[in-house]
């Protein structure tokens, strides 16, 4: 069951509605710097490429480092609704926005569909429901305070005047030493209980690149989200590149190398 996610319809009424609600309120949130620059999901002129970009450009700017890739488990179906209601509150957003917001988290109810069988209605009552044509902007409200955390913070790269502590189209924090990368995890472990976020330690993992010939040894301090331990990999497939420890692109270019002959011999 854990393998599966809700989806959310909606009528075209609805769609409609929250489609002008959003194109109302894009004029504010550029105003009040809303999203935060380091959300690479969900924004004009950004995405996976930008992202890619500047995890690559960071890891060479600097000749060893570390990085945490985080999973944020079912993200968007366990949004606290009582405390999103209040972040949109706190951006400013209040008056018949918030109402009409609020109103459509009142009285939502879901039910399974399994070989044509019906079950029960139930209660929703968590969530930013997976599927609305607000799901995206709302997730972003969810997590901004956690971007800002780390903007205050000062942990993380710095490259000149730019400050790189995270990436959060895929969850990524980088730092140039185990101790800063726990200190980001403290952040993001308290921040996860402030506001009923879930982090799934099993598949999140730890990385330290270097330039050197071989990889590096698996370093003896542990990282940890709460008291959940992270353990060390040597790889990790990000925005549809594999990164190394050392900084080759080698198991990159032969995986697709090996697609391209299954392609050829499909054909």
């Amino acid at each position: 069951m854990n393998n599966y996610r809700d989806i959310t319809l909606t009528s075209v009424l609805q769609k409609l509605l929250e489609k002008i609600m959003y194109r109302r309120k894009v004029k504010r949130c550029s105003k009040i710097e809303f999203p935060h620059k380091f959300q690479q999901g969900f924004r004009p002129q950004c995405g996976s490429i930008t992202a890619a970009f500047t995890v690559k450009e960071s890891i060479c700017h600097y000749l060893e480092r570390n990085a945490v890739f985080l999973d944020n488990a079912k993200a968007l179906n366990s949004v606290w609704i009582q405390g999103l209601q209040y972040m949109v509150y706190k951006l400013g957003f209040n008056g018949n926005f918030l109402k009409i917001l609020n109103d459509s988290f009142h009285g939502v109810t879901a039910y399974e569909l399994y070989n044509g069988q019906k079950s029960k209605e139930y209660p929703i009552e968590q969530g930013a429901g997976q599927g609305r044509t607000l799901t995206a902007w709302l997730f972003l409200v969810m997590i901004n305070g956690l971007a800002t955390k780390f903007e205050v913070s000062g942990l993380g790269l710095s490259i000149k005047n730019l400050h790189i502590p995270c990436d959060f189209l895929a969850d990524l924090l980088l730092a140039t030493s185990i101790r800063n990368l726990q200190l980001q995890l403290d952040i993001v472990h308290g921040y996860a209980n402030t506001w009923r976020l879930n982090c799934n330690s099993s598949k999140s993992l730890l990385m330290q690149f270097t330039c050197r010939k071989l990889p590096p040894k698996e370093p003896e301090v542990q990282c940890y989200i709460g008291n959940t331990p992270i353990f060390w990999e040597t790889s990790k497939v990000y925005m549809g590149i594999t990164l190394c420890s050392i900084l080759k692109l080698d198991n990159d270019m032969l995986i697709r190398a090996e697609r391209g002959v299954q392609l050829l011999i499909a054909l």
